[in-house]
């Protein structure tokens, strides 16, 4: 019997919304998971978080061998010689957990309507520990916050504290002006007196 919901080829249901079977399939592996994520930080190639550097020919990827303990995804900057990783100076830096499951437990805490439990995480994606889900559980919280309450705190104290009021029919403005300002902070702070 049909339940009436398909998927489409895209992935996505017919809502359009992005599914926990797709992102389970999409990102199956660790390396899939690592792509994904050194695509998304690093579209243009990779960045020496260390450092700065960009430069492709200075920046390179350091073959993985397990028998050295060479793990995979390792970066090797030839301008100040230190390694790194796509996760360095992110919430899932010297984590231990595969990046398919920081993927997968992302796509559970955003998508879901009610809260989702460190205990759920470590059954669902069968983490060993609970105090290995519990650290994952709030590492994402910790990122989730900081993203949105950064945004949304800064964009109600603005218009609270300088516009006081704004109109349903103008708040797109204020709020793409919000958006530029926020996501632009660190540019244009270097530019302040």
């Amino acid at each position: 019997m049909s339940s009436g919901h398909t998927s489409s080829p895209s992935g996505k249901n017919p809502q359009g919304d992005l599914t926990l079977m797709t992102v389970m399939q999409q990102f199956s592996t660790e390396e899939a998971a690592r792509d994904y994520f050194e695509v998304s930080r690093w579209p243009n190639g990779p960045v020496c978080p260390h450092c700065g550097n960009a430069e492709a020919g200075r920046v390179y990827k350091v073959t993985a061998n397990p028998g050295k303990k060479i793990r995979m995804g390792l970066y090797k900057c030839a301008a100040c010689e230190q390694t790194f990783t796509v996760t360095v100076g992110t919430v899932m830096e010297d984590t231990h957990l595969p990046l398919n499951k920081w993927l997968i437990a992302f796509y559970m805490m955003c998508a879901s309507k009610t809260q989702v439990s460190a205990l759920q995480l470590q059954h669902q994606l069968e983490i060993g520990s609970y105090r290995s889900a519990r650290f994952l559980y709030h590492r994402i919280r910790y990122a989730l916050k900081n993203a949105a309450e950064g945004f949304f705190g800064n964009s109600k104290r603005s218009i609270d504290g300088t516009h006081h009021h704004i109109s349903k029919q103008h708040a797109h403005f204020y709020f793409s002006e919000l958006d530029y300002k926020y996501n632009n902070r660190k540019q244009l702070m270097a530019h302040a007196p």
